[in-house]
């Protein structure tokens, strides 16, 4: 790789630091530990954990005893996650390396990781391809985080008052319904979940997947009896609608979960390499 690409490729992720740890890193601190767990690393063993970014392998394997070496070619990056292993009090090793100019000892190893160690940084249009993809994740999970919550107060707080304020548009019997007691207390559950689920998406891709799914079942059901019922055909502009608008929003911002995949299976696009010696 060229002196070139090698100074932009550490310019831009000096510069998308701050967003990737606050944003993306945390998503994927359960992906890594699940990794290393299945790739057998054991305490005392030695990892070098390659463009490790601010930790997102690094202090998992800390945590399961490993003595780990991190390095990432940037500084910033390099920074937070000496901040990050030092908050908990852990065995890391970070430094700036560039992952393609390793300058360490053969043999030095008993195990090698690497959490999109393998992005290639080439440049279009002055920008390296690192930047462009790393802005784009932190967005999204950002936005993911905030549609979450969104929906989650709707949920807790805005179902009763809409089929009050909106009752044509939001409910299917007149009064207070032993049935519409019991869709309010089915969403407000869910929209206390999906308050919990925003502090990590994903690892919480199967809640992220029913809460798609289930909107769409749920407002296709109510489309058709809006159809075939005359009187409730006020529905397809209120609540029907409404559902569709959750699943597209949380199907545009998690693809992995609109896939229907666990969260194990849905690991497997994640580009994570790990070796032994």
């Amino acid at each position: 790789m060229s002196t070139q690409h090698s100074e932009e490729s550490r310019r831009a992720w000096d510069k998308v630091a701050p967003g990737y740890d606050e944003f993306v890193t945390p998503t994927y601190f359960g992906l890594g530990a699940e990794s290393l767990h299945r790739a057998g690393l054991r305490p005392g063993m030695r990892l070098l954990d390659v463009a490790s970014g601010s930790g997102a392998l690094s202090p998992a394997a800390a945590r399961l005893g490993a003595h780990v070496t991190a390095v990432d070619i940037s500084p910033v990056m390099v920074e937070r996650l000496e901040r990050r292993a030092r908050e908990e009090g852990l065995d890391v090793q970070a430094r700036v390396m560039h992952g393609h100019a390793l300058d360490l000892a053969d043999a030095s190893f008993d195990m090698v990781a690497s959490e999109f160690g393998r992005t290639r940084p080439l440049g279009i249009e002055g920008i390296p391809t690192t930047w462009r993809f790393t802005v784009s994740e932190t967005n999204r999970v950002k936005y993911l985080r905030l549609a979450l919550r969104a929906f989650a107060v709707v949920f807790v707080l805005g179902v009763y008052p809409l089929t009050v304020l909106w009752p044509s548009g939001w409910s299917w019997h007149a009064g207070q319904s032993e049935y519409l007691q019991m869709i309010i207390a089915i969403y407000a559950t869910l929209g206390v979940f999906l308050w919990l689920a925003s502090q990590d998406p994903e690892r919480h891709l199967s809640l992220i997947s029913f809460t798609i799914w289930s909107s769409v079942t749920h407002g296709l059901t109510m489309a058709v009896q809006s159809v075939a019922n005359a009187q409730h055909f006020g529905h397809l502009y209120g609540d029907v609608p409404a559902l569709f608008v959750v699943a597209a929003v949380l199907g545009w911002l998690s693809s992995r979960a609109l896939m229907l995949r666990f969260v194990r299976s849905a690991a497997s696009p994640i580009n994570i390499g790990v070796g032994t010696k």
